[in-house]
């Protein structure tokens, strides 16, 4: 009875370990519409959007925000058009954003903008259980005062918006 009880409560965690309704596929960013958002097509080289993408987990500065220009620039550089891509959608948001991870070459995405200081972790929706890691990563790009976390602007970036 005990074992049953443990398959229960794993079989519980594994369903929220990973966000609702995730969809794996590949594809071939076409172009960063900003610090936040993708555009991905089906084929290399292709202008046909499958879809745009927001980065799951995460928020970065857009707009003008400090740092959101170092931001954008930082993603035009490691995912330039035509740069394969591997998407594990996360579902929709209240919004109607696609929030996905996005990987080039086995490496997080969402995860290398946190460890730059160019995002930080969006506590009201990041509820994958390696979003506690993330937070872990934030925190180490704040003592190394990387990226947005060397401004000493006072007012911690998601009240930015506010």
């Amino acid at each position: 009875m005990r074992l049953v009880g443990l398959f229960l409560v794993a079989a519980f965690l594994s369903f929220f370990a990973v966000p609702q309704a995730a969809l794996a596929w590949d594809g071939y960013v076409v172009r960063v519409e900003d610090s936040n958002c993708i555009a991905v097509a089906d084929e290399p080289n292709s202008k046909e959007v499958r879809a745009r993408l927001f980065f799951y987990g995460i928020q970065a500065p857009t707009g003008k925000q400090p740092m959101a220009a170092q931001a954008m620039a930082f993603l035009q550089q490691v995912l330039p058009p035509g740069t394969p891509v591997s998407v594990d959608e996360a579902g929709e948001d209240e919004n109607g954003l696609t929030r996905a991870l996005i990987r080039s070459g086995g490496t997080s995405i969402n995860y290398l903008l946190l460890q730059r200081g160019l995002a930080w972790v969006d506590r009201r929706r990041c509820r994958a259980l390696y979003c506690r890691r993330w937070m872990i990563q934030e925190h180490y790009a704040v003592t190394d005062r990387a990226g947005i976390w060397g401004l000493d602007l006072g007012t911690p970036p998601w009240q930015w918006q506010r």
